[in-house]
C-alpha cells in the first residue's frame, strides 16, 4: 500500500507484486462481487474481510481486468441470533509530524551572499520557519450506526456513516465530509431459491489545496519560500505594496485584514498562504452501488448464480480563483470558475453455474462456468468563464459569469464494454493432491481494440501436494505441510482510451483557392494501429504453507516472476510527419521476488498473544522496449525531465547527473562523464535511483489479557529512493535544507561533504538531490478495554469497548524531507517529492458499544 497523499479524502494506491506496467498499475477491486477501481468512498466499518489474490492462478476468474492483482472485499451481513444494534465512535487529534529543518534567516543570507546571489550586509526582521506556520492541529471523528439480524429465511445488514476530517494545513480549504449508508439483504424464498442485495450510497465534498505540484503545491512554497518573508505584515507595510496598490494591483489579504509577506528573493515562488487561499477548491461525489442476485439450487450439487451489479457516480468539481496579484509570475486579472462534471455509468451481468461432485468418496470435483458482460460509461465536461475586463467581479458559480466571451466549454466521453466466457475445473484427491485449470475468453469492445485482436485468451493452472496427509508422513511437530504452484495468464487494456488505434479523420487547417475562397482541409488524426492488442500479465508462482506445535506456528513462502508483455506504449518513430503515431504493443516488464510471512499464537495462562511478520522483496526491470522507441520520458520538472522508462532499467527509474564527491581544493562538484567523451552535457545523464523499494516489510502483535487487549503494527521499506523535486536550476535564491549550510564547502571547512554555496546548477539535477527512501513505520499503537459482559447486562448492553490509539506517530528514516512515503498518483511520478501532503500524526479515541 502507497500514500499518494496524506490529504483528506485522498484515495490510498495498492500495488500488488510491482509495477507491471508504463501506465496504470493499479489493481482490481471487486466488493462483494461488484468490479471498482476506486473504495475511497467505502466506510471501513462496513467492511467484514479484505483478501488479495496475488498469483494468476487466483484471480484468474478475473481475467481481462486481473492482470495487476485482484482486491477482494466483502461487507457486513446479519449473523443468527437476536438483533443487534453497534455504535462505533472515533475522535482523533491530528498533527504534523517529521518536518524537515530549513535554513533559518542567518544561514539563508550568509549561504545566498557566498553564492553570490545577495549583496553584503543583508540584514531582516523576520525569521520565518514556513512549515511551523503552515501546520496546525486539527480535529477528526467518525460515527457509524448499524443494525443487522439474521433467521432462517433471511438475513439483514444495514449502517449509517459520517466521517469529518479537517486537514492539517492552517484554515478549511483542505476539508472532507463523508456520508454514507449500506444495506445488505438476503431471502431464502424456498429450498430451491434465494434472493439478496448488497446497495450501498455515499455523498462526499471535499476541500482541497494543491499538491504535489512544482508550481502551484502549497507545501512545494513552504519548503522553498526564504524565512525573510513574512507570513503577513501586521504592523507597517513595505513600499512596494503602497507602489502596487496605486498601479491598482488586487492584493489579497489574509482573514485579519493583513497583507501577505511578498518575498524579494524568491520571485518565481508564493507565499503558500496566499496560493492556499486564491485557488478555493472543492468537488462533491455522490454515488450509488451495488447488486441484487438470485442463487438457484436446480439439482444436488448443482446452483446457478445471476447478478447483477451496477455503479453509478456524479463528481461535480469547481475551482474558483479571484483577480490577485503578487508577482510577475504570479497573478490573475480575471476573476474566473472553472466547473467539471464527471459522470459514471457502470453495469454488469454475471451468470454462473457450478456443479460439485464426489467420486467413490475420494475423488471431489468442481466444475464453474461464467458468462459476463459489462458496460463502463464516462462522460466528463469541463466550463469556465470570466468578466470581459478587470473591472467586473466574477463569483464563484457559473451563472454568475458577467461576459461569454471569456468562457469556454470542452470535455470527452469513454466508453468500454466487455464480453467474457469462463470455465474452471477443480479437482482434489483425499485432501492429497489438489489441482485447478482454468480458461478466460475476453472480448473489449471496438471502442478500445480493432476487430481483429479484441478477443484476449487467458489461461491459468495450480497444482498443490499436502504432505502432512500422506500416509508415510511421520507423526511429528509438524501439522500442515503443502507445496504448491500455479502459472496463469490475465490481462489489461487499462492503458488505452477510445479508438486510439484507429486513422479518424479530423479537420485541419483553411486552405485558399484560385478563386480567393477558402475551404477547410481534413487529415487522419493519426497513423493508426489495428494489430494492437491487449497487454499480457503471465505470472509463475512457488510457494510453501506450513503450520507446526498444534498450529501455533504458520510459516509461508512464495518466490513470484511476473512478466507483462505487449505493453501499450507510445510511438515515438524516428521521423514523424503530417500526423502522430498511434500507441504500439511496445515493451516487456519483469517483476520477480520473494514473499515471506512467520507468525506465532499463543498464550500463558490468561495472557493470549500473537506475532506476525512478512517480508517481501522485489526486482523489477523492464526487459524490452520497441526498437523504435529509445526511452519514454516520463514527469518534468520544468529544468529536466526527471523519470525515464528504458530497457535494463527498473520502471520510471530517476536520471540525471552522476556525482562523485567534492573538489577539496575549489568546492566545486565532480560530474562523472558517464560517456566518456571529456564534456559534462545531457548525455551524461544516467540511472541515479528508483523510487521501487527492493524490500517492504511489517510485523503487528496483538496482546489480550482479561479484558485488556494491545495492538502493535510497524511497516516499513528498503532500497527505495525520494528524488526532493523543488530544488529547480531556475530558482537559485530558494531556500534549502540546513545541512546544505552547516556542512558546505568553505576554504575553512574543505573536507565538506556537501559543495560550496556557488555551486553548479546542475548540481540540482543529479544524484545529490536523490535521498535514500528507506523508512520504518510505527503505524499504530492502540491500547484498549471491553467491559466486563456481567456487568453490561445490568444496562441492556452485550459489548462495549474503549480504546486509544496513537497512528503514525513515530518514523524512522533517513529523508530529510517532511515524509519518506512521498509519491504520487502517477506511477511515473513514483519517488518524485513536488510538494507532497504529508501523513498526520494522530492520537484517537474510540468507543464502540452493541445493544
Amino acid at each position: 500500500m502507497i500514500s499518494s497523499s496524506g490529504s483528506p479524502g485522498a484515495a490510498m494506491k495498492i500495488r500488488i507484486r510491482g509495477y507491471s506496467s508504463n501506465g496504470s498499475s493499479d489493481p482490481l477491486y471487486i466488493v462483494d462481487g461488484l468490479r471498482m477501481t476506486d473504495i475511497s468512498g467505502l466506510d471501513p466499518n462496513n467492511i467484514a474481510s479484505m483478501e488479495v489474490l496475488k498469483d494468476a492462478a487466483s484471480a484468474a476468474i478475473y481475467g481481462a481486468e486481473g492482470g495487476n492483482g485482484v482486491v477482494l472485499i466483502s461487507t457486513k451481513t446479519g449473523t443468527q441470533g437476536t438483533a443487534k444494534v453497534t455504535y462505533d465512535f472515533q475522535y482523533s487529534i491530528q498533527s504534523a509530524t517529521h518536518l524537515p529543518k530549513l535554513m533559518n534567516a542567518e544561514q539563508y543570507i550568509g549561504y545566498q551572499t557566498e553564492a553570490g546571489n545577495m549583496p553584503a550586509g543583508v540584514t531582516s526582521d523576520y525569521d520565518t520557519n514556513w512549515l511551523k506556520e503552515l501546520f496546525e492541529t486539527s480535529p477528526m471523528q467518525k460515527h457509524n450506526l448499524s443494525i443487522s439480524g439474521a433467521n432462517e429465511k433471511s438475513t439483514y445488514y444495514a449502517s449509517l456513516g459520517y466521517l469529518s476530517h479537517d486537514g492539517i494545513i492552517k484554515g478549511d480549504n483542505d476539508k472532507y465530509e463523508r456520508f454514507s449508508a449500506m444495506f445488505n439483504g438476503s431471502y431464502k424464498v424456498n429450498n430451491w431459491l434465494k434472493v439478496g442485495s448488497n446497495l450501498t450510497l455515499g455523498h462526499a465534498v471535499r476541500n482541497y489545496v494543491y499538491e504535489n505540484d512544482i508550481e502551484r503545491s502549497v507545501v512545494g512554497s513552504a519548503l522553498v519560500l526564504d524565512p525573510l518573508t513574512p507570513v503577513e505584515y501586521t504592523g507597517s507595510v513595505p513600499g512596494v505594496i503602497h507602489e502596487l496598490l496605486a498601479q491598482g494591483r488586487n492584493l489579497v489579504q489574509s482573514k485579519d485584514g493583513n497583507y501577505y509577506g511578498m518575498s524579494n528573493y524568491v520571485t518565481g515562488s508564493v507565499n503558500p498562504f496566499l496560493q492556499r487561499d486564491v485557488r478555493q477548491s472543492k468537488s462533491t461525489r455522490d454515488e450509488l452501488m451495488g447488486n441484487i442476485y438470485a442463487d438457484i439450487d436446480i439439482l444436488e450439487g448443482l446452483t446457478f448464480t445471476s447478478k447483477l451489479g451496477f455503479n453509478y457516480s456524479n463528481l461535480n468539481g469547481s475551482v474558483y480563483t479571484p483577480g490577485y496579484y503578487y508577482n510577475a509570475n504570479f497573478y490573475n486579472d480575471y476573476p474566473g470558475i472553472n466547473e467539471i462534471v464527471a459522470t459514471t455509468h457502470y453495469w454488469q451481468w454475471e451468470n454462473y453455474t457450478s456443479y460439485v461432485k464426489t467420486f467413490n468418496e475420494d475423488h471431489n470435483f468442481n466444475f464453474m462456468f461464467e458468462t459476463a458482460v459489462s458496460e463502463y460509461r464516462y462522460k466528463y465536461v469541463d466550463a469556465s468563464g470570466s468578466p470581459l475586463t478587470k473591472d467586473q467581479y466574477s463569483y464563484a458559480e457559473l451563472d454568475y459569469i458577467q461576459s461569454q466571451e471569456r468562457s469556454t466549454v470542452g470535455g470527452y466521453s469513454y466508453l468500454d464494454r466487455k464480453l467474457s466466457y469462463f470455465g474452471r475445473v477443480s479437482y482434489d484427491y483425499k485432501g492429497k493432491y489438489l489441482a485447478q485449470v482454468s480458461l478466460r475468453r475476453d472480448a473489449a469492445g471496438l471502442s478500445i481494440l480493432p476487430g481483429p485482436e479484441r478477443w484476449g485468451t487467458f489461461p491459468a493452472a495450480s497444482v498443490g501436494w499436502v504432505l502432512t496427509n500422506e500416509d508415510f508422513f511421520p507423526e511429528i511437530f509438524l501439522s500442515h505441510v503443502k507445496i504448491r504452484a500455479s502459472w496463469g495468464q490475465n490481462g489489461s487494456v487499462s492503458n488505452l482510451k477510445n479508438y486510439q488505434y484507429a486513422s479518424n479523420i479530423v479537420d485541419s487547417a483553411t486552405y485558399p483557392l484560385a478563386d480567393g475562397t477558402y475551404v477547410t482541409g481534413s487529415k487522419p488524426e493519426q497513423l493508426g494501429n489495428f494489430n494492437l492488442k491487449w497487454e499480457t500479465s503471465e505470472q509463475l508462482d512457488l510457494g510453501l504453507d506450513v503450520r507446526a506445535f498444534r498450529d501455533r506456528l504458520t510459516f509461508t513462502m512464495d518466490y513470484f516472476n511476473k512478466k507483462t508483455k505487449d505493453l501499450i506504449t507510445d510511438n515515438t518513430p524516428p521521423l514523424e510527419s503530417g500526423n502522430a503515431a498511434s500507441p504500439i504493443n511496445g515493451g516487456n516488464v519483469r517483476n520477480r521476488g520473494f514473499e515471506f510471512e512467520l507468525g506465532w499464537r499463543d498464550h500463558i495462562g490468561d495472557l493470549n498473544y500473537s506475532i506476525k511478520g512478512n517480508i517481501a522483496t522485489l526486482r523489477n526491470k523492464v526487459t524490452y522496449l520497441n526498437p523504435t522507441i529509445s526511452r519514454l520520458n516520463g514527469v518534468g520538472l520544468m529544468q529536466w525531465t526527471a523519470t525515464a522508462f528504458e530497457k535494463d532499467m527498473p520502471i520510471w527509474y530517476f536520471r540525471g547527473y552522476k556525482t562523485d564527491g567534492i573538489n577539496a581544493a575549489t568546492g566545486d562538484v565532480i560530474f562523472v562523464d558517464v560517456n566518456g567523451d571529456g564534456e559534462i552535457n545531457e548525455d551524461d545523464m544516467t540511472y541515479i535511483g528508483s523510487g521501487i523499494p527492493d524490500m517492504t516489510y511489517g510485523a503487528t502483535i496483538n496482546l489480550e489479557y482479561k479484558g485488556f487487549d494491545f495492538t502493535l503494527f510497524a511497516t516499513g521499506s528498503k532500497g527505495n529512493d525520494v528524488l526532493m523535486g523543488l530544488f529547480r536550476t531556475d530558482r537559485p535564491m530558494v531556500n534549502r535544507f540546513a545541512t546544505y549550510y552547516t556542512d558546505r564547502w568553505t576554504p575553512s571547512n574543505t573536507s565538506a561533504s556537501l559543495p560550496k554555496a556557488d555551486v553548479d546548477p546542475r548540481y540540482w539535477t543529479s544524484d545529490a538531490v536523490v535521498y535514500s527512501g528507506s523508512f520504518l513505520k510505527v503505524k499504530q499503537i492502540q491500547l484498549g478495554y471491553s467491559v466486563p459482559r456481567n456487568l453490561l447486562r445490568k444496562i441492556s448492553f452485550s459489548n462495549a469497548r474503549v480504546y486509544v490509539s496513537l497512528d503514525d506517530f513515530f518514523t524512522i528514516t533517513n529523508y530529510p524531507g517532511i515524509d519518506p512515503e512521498a509519491s504520487s498518483s502517477d506511477d511515473n511520478a513514483l519517488g518524485v517529492d513536488r510538494g507532497f501532503y504529508p501523513l498526520s500524526k494522530k492520537v484517537l479515541f474510540g468507543l464502540s458499544v452493541t445493544f
